[in-house]
């Protein structure tokens, strides 16, 4: 059931952003709702007819957004962050987040993932300076 209410909460997300980026005032909005499905209130329907709804805000012009897709790093990128994960869970400090704070410190860069291949190399040196000072050569 938890999907549902997921589902439901995106879909009412969905319509209401659509009435923004419409830019349908209120009265006109209200109006649409009670014209197809004789509500006053998105909140109201059906997840069907939010989709209907939906459908008709793209018939009269709303161009949906294109989810923002996760981009992944470049292969040698993604194995040194790989094996700065595989240093942070072996040092038993918090993964991503003890990492992210490094790069912060080191770089001014809030995520690891957003560094380049050199500063990566430089966060895995100083996690490695770590591991040898904590004993943890093996």
């Amino acid at each position: 059931m938890r999907g549902h209410r997921a589902n439901r909460r995106a879909l009412l997300a969905k319509v209401h952003i659509a009435k923004k980026d419409l830019g349908l005032p209120e009265d006109i909005y209200r109006g649409i709702l009670s014209d197809l499905f004789g509500s006053s209130s998105a909140g109201k329907l059906k997840n069907h007819e939010l989709v209907q709804l939906c459908t008709h805000f793209e018939k009269i012009g709303w161009e949906p957004r294109p989810r923002k897709s996760q981009v992944k790093p470049a292969p040698e990128k993604a194995q040194l962050i790989k094996k700065v994960w595989a240093l942070c869970y072996c040092l038993e400090r918090p993964v991503p987040a003890y990492a992210h704070a490094l790069a912060k410190r080191m770089y001014k860069t809030d995520r690891v993932e957003w560094l380049y291949p050199d500063q990566l190399q430089g966060i895995v040196a100083a996690l490695e300076r770590q591991k040898s000072r904590e004993g943890m050569n093996a």
